[in-house]
């Protein structure tokens, strides 16, 4: 009879805690809802979604675009997604593009890699009502709105002077420059080429990086291999000096200048050391912070220029020494 009673009370126990746990359960439910209702009506969302499509997502210049283009998203409440290849890659890049097209963004900002590949695709965009921005290299012939970004033959005709002042008009050199077949790199080896034209200096070789400082290293190592008693070479993008410093500090070069493009820190380290002769940077954070600002503009239906050059500079070691 006694364990039938204690039976009996265990049951009914159980049964009472089955019950307060559901009540339990439905109580914080009703909470959790509410509250996450508050918070949904007391967000702002933002007014627009823009796709920032880097040449290279892990890239440092192109950290610094989004970094620009970021604080300028936060500034004009609009999201700002940032995407791009692991590697430099066209056919990646592209499809990206396409990839937020189909998405249907409120506004792209992406390279103009190749103006005759990206000028399809970009007037793709356009006629499907979003509007593009092309930053840092550019793609003339395509509808983009407007360009951001540096004047690449300018940059380029203003290095190829500086290699013609440092070497006092005389010399072999060679070039690494980022990628084949892209219209910013293009232009920069147009612009060293023109500017060195009238001096006496023979450009013995010119070889890619693909934006890695690691292929930037092995190419001068090639290149060293084969001319020795070079003078000079020169990087067009971001981590070339480094990659060719790497190369050169194993070796007896000790003559050989090195003239880079940007202004990584270790860049400008090397620089203040007196390991690389001079940099030309450009305004990378500007160009993100700029473009944005005229993508917003656009989509509050007002009128941008359609071109924007956001300058650059010749750093030499004097312009370092005790930063």
């Amino acid at each position: 009879m006694r364990q039938t009673i204690v039976f009996i009370a265990a049951l009914v126990l159980f049964v009472l805690l089955i019950v307060l746990l559901f009540f339990f359960g439905r109580t914080i439910n009703k909470m959790t809802l509410t509250t996450r209702t508050v918070d949904q009506e007391n967000v702002k969302p933002n007014a627009y979604h823009f796709v920032l499509i880097s040449e290279q997502f892990d890239n440092p210049y192109w950290r610094s675009v989004e970094q620009g283009a970021q604080d300028a998203a936060k500034e004009r409440h609009v999201t700002l997604e940032y995407m791009g290849p692991f590697r430099s890659n066209i056919d990646d890049h592209l499809k990206i593009l396409d990839q937020a097209i189909a998405a249907k963004v409120d506004g792209i900002l992406v390279q103009g890699l190749n103006d005759s590949l990206y000028a399809p695709v970009i007037n793709k965009a356009i006629e499907r009502g979003i509007p593009v921005i092309t930053v840092d290299t550019d793609a003339p012939s395509s509808r983009r709105l407007s360009y951001v970004g540096t004047d690449n033959y300018q940059a380029g005709l203003d290095l190829g002077k500086e290699v013609v002042r440092i070497l006092r008009g005389k010399g072999r050199i060679a070039i690494i420059t980022g990628t084949f077949g892209t219209t910013n790199q293009e232009m920069r080896v147009k612009g060293i080429k023109d500017a060195v034209r009238d001096a006496d200096i023979q450009i013995v070789s010119i070889r890619s990086s693909q934006i890695s400082r690691i292929q930037a290293t092995e190419q001068t190592n090639q290149i060293l291999s084969a001319y020795p008693d070079l003078d000079a070479i020169v990087g067009t993008s971001a981590t070339d000096a480094l990659g060719i410093y790497d190369a050169v500090k194993e070796r007896s070069n000790t003559h050989l200048k090195i003239i880079g493009f940007d202004d990584l820190t270790q860049t400008l380290t090397l620089l203040n050391e007196g390991k690389i002769a001079a940099t030309i940077i450009q305004k990378p954070y500007w160009m993100g912070y700029r473009a944005v600002n005229l993508l917003a503009d656009v989509k509050e239906g007002k009128t941008i220029q359609p071109r924007v050059y956001t300058g650059t500079q010749i750093l030499e070691r004097k312009d370092v020494i005790g930063r």
